[in-house]
């Protein structure tokens, strides 16, 4: 059984793996910037490559179309290069081969600690799959070409499916054995047992036949971890950006894949429980990181987020850890290319298929179906945009949040005249009037009270009536509604300190107290009120007045308390003479 601690620890897990990996990638990131690693890399590339590189400029070659093609065909022939040179992948310790080595748990022969470690590398043209496309972005940045580690963070699930326990009541051996039952239908062999009988189990091994190898695949030296499948898809790689064309692309240099979109080559499948594409993280050379899921994942809303810690509700406000996350290591001044690239992922995120179960449907940010809808949305205009299994399929960006009248007229606005509702639901009763009428409606035969709701098109500001000679329009219960500064009646003003009604009332100043909303106590709806509202001629006399007995009243306050301390310590100074007095004379 899944209880809450071990849900709070699970996702406690999820959230310090993925915090620790970053951490660890941003770590990776400085040390390929190591000045002398950059130098050995350089000297490794030939000349034939460096011209190449310095052909693609603006006053070499005006026509942008151009530059853009012969840095594509650079960039490939860097990419063949590379991959030729480092030819030698290692394994080192047990696990999958696309998880990175530093999350495994066997104690790990292949360790990195400085820049030193990654020129080793280079020195012996081998390493792991991260090392490769580390390496791969200190190679391009050393080429003054800007370049990105990508990390594809492999963390466990936050989530946990309860188990089914079958609990087997065992009687204890100390106890005396049951009395056979002369009745008991069962066989001879069975008469009597009161728990069951002890099998010893004896399974039926076989030898394990060794798994021939891949074409793709490479064996490792230790026979307790298994092969790398060279085509699989990375957890590390690396993103190029390209000056003519402004935009990034995306190299697996192990691979030799070089895709200026480049969004759909990195994400595994959804059988491969080695490998999960659920944060995706580019880490640029000053540091800071942007989240770019979006660009290579086709289902972000319908399987991604799913798979992410939900967000959570604090003070009102709906807060997503993982945006957080990002918040905290993006760059706080964005470039012109952050912008395009923001705009580019969300059209990727637009065009995600439809998901391809009606679970999947339920708080998609794209498409909705109306059995989905909670009680207060609407979908308006009701425009189909497919349909699933039969069922009319809408988008998310055509359902609206609608309210009541009285919701409506709590946040300063009403409806406008000849408005129809777009929706009827059931009441719902807070306090013991609204329960009391809603009995009173079933009596009559009704199935409960409807109320409409309405869409904020169909509602505009409202305007309180204004002050006349000083008298304050009030509501039924001779107060002002003011739950939000709009609702304020012309020619008024809001004195917001309570007790200033007594001053306006020795003033004999027109006043009515300011309702600013309602608290529920034992069934019963509890105005909360907040201050006066006077005449606008009248505020500058009632707030003055209200300051000076506020005044006299604190010093009364003070007055009467350093009486009480006084009057204190004479009372003790007596206890202690007299108790001196008692002793010296008996």
């Amino acid at each position: 059984i899944v209880t809450p601690r071990d849900r709070m620890v699970r996702l406690a897990t999820h959230k310090w793996t993925v915090l620790s990996l970053i951490a660890h990638t941003r770590a990776r990131n400085a040390m390929i910037n190591d000045e002398s690693l950059r130098d050995r890399l350089y000297g490794l590339v030939p000349n034939a490559y460096l011209e190449k590189l310095r052909m693609i400029h603006k006053k070499k070659i005006p026509l942008q179309t151009e530059r853009v093609r012969l840095f594509e065909i650079f960039l490939e022939d860097l990419t063949e290069w590379w991959r030729d040179l480092l030819k030698e992948i290692t394994l080192f310790g047990i696990g999958n081969s696309t998880k990175p080595t530093y999350m495994r748990l066997a104690d790990v022969q292949h360790r990195t600690r400085s820049s030193q470690d990654m020129l080793s590398y280079v020195e012996k043209m081998s390493g792991s799959r991260e090392d490769n496309a580390q390496l791969f972005a200190a190679l391009c940045r050393s080429l003054g070409i800007p370049a990105r580690l990508v990390i594809s963070i492999q963390c466990p699930g936050w989530t946990a499916s309860p188990s089914s326990t079958k609990s087997n009541a065992v009687a204890n051996s100390n106890e005396t054995p049951a009395k056979i039952d002369e009745n008991d239908y069962r066989g001879e062999k069975w008469r009597g047992l009161d728990k069951p009988l002890e099998v010893k189990y004896q399974p039926k091994l076989r030898a394990i036949k060794a798994k021939p190898l891949k074409p793709t695949e490479v064996a490792a030296e230790e026979a307790d971890a298994e092969p790398i499948d060279t085509q699989s898809p990375p957890t590390m790689w690396v993103e190029v950006f390209s000056k003519p064309w402004q935009k990034w692309i995306t190299v697996d240099p192990i691979r030799g894949i070089v895709t200026p979109t480049g969004n759909r080559r990195m994400e595994p499948s959804n059988s491969d429980k080695s490998n999960r594409l659920v944060y995706v993280l580019a880490f640029e050379e000053d540091g800071h990181a942007r989240d770019v899921t979006a660009r290579y994942t086709r289902t972000l809303y319908s399987r991604i987020s799913r798979m992410r810690p939900p967000s959570t509700k604090k003070g009102g406000e709906e807060t997503d850890w993982w945006s957080r996350v990002v918040a905290s290591v993006q760059r706080q001044e964005r470039f012109a290319r952050d912008f395009e690239e923001d705009e580019e992922m969300q059209t990727a995120a637009s065009r995600e298929p439809m998901p391809s179960s009606v679970a999947a449907f339920k708080d998609h940010p794209v498409y909705a179906l109306e059995k989905h809808l909670k009680r207060d949305e609407v979908i308006f205009p009701a425009k189909q945009a497919g349909t699933f299994q039969g069922t009319p399929v809408f988008l998310r960006a055509n359902v609206i949040a609608c309210r009541s009248s009285r919701q409506w007229y709590n946040e300063g606005r009403v409806i406008n005249e000849g408005e129809d509702a777009l929706k009827w639901v059931k009441s719902r009763g807070y306090t013991l009037a609204n329960k009391r009428a809603e009995e009173e409606a079933r009596q009559q035969g009704m199935d409960g009270l409807q109320e409409g709701l309405y869409a904020p098109f169909q509602t505009e500001v409202y305007t309180a009536p204004p002050v006349v000679d000083g008298k304050i329009p009030t509501n039924a219960f001779g107060n002002v509604d003011l739950f939000v500064d709009s609702m304020l009646p012309p020619g008024g003003v809001h004195i917001p300190y309570n007790g200033a009604g007594k001053v306006a009332k020795k003033l004999e100043i027109p006043y009515a107290e300011a309702v600013v909303g309602f608290e529920f106590r034992k069934h019963r709806g509890m105005p909360k009120i907040k201050g006066i509202v006077v005449a606008e001629e009248y505020g500058e006399t009632v707030t003055e007045a209200f300051l000076e007995y506020e005044e006299e009243a604190a010093a009364k306050d003070a007055k009467r308390k350093k009486e009480q301390a006084l009057k204190a310590k004479r009372k003790e100074i007596n206890a202690v003479k007299i108790k001196a007095r008692l002793q010296r004379d008996y």
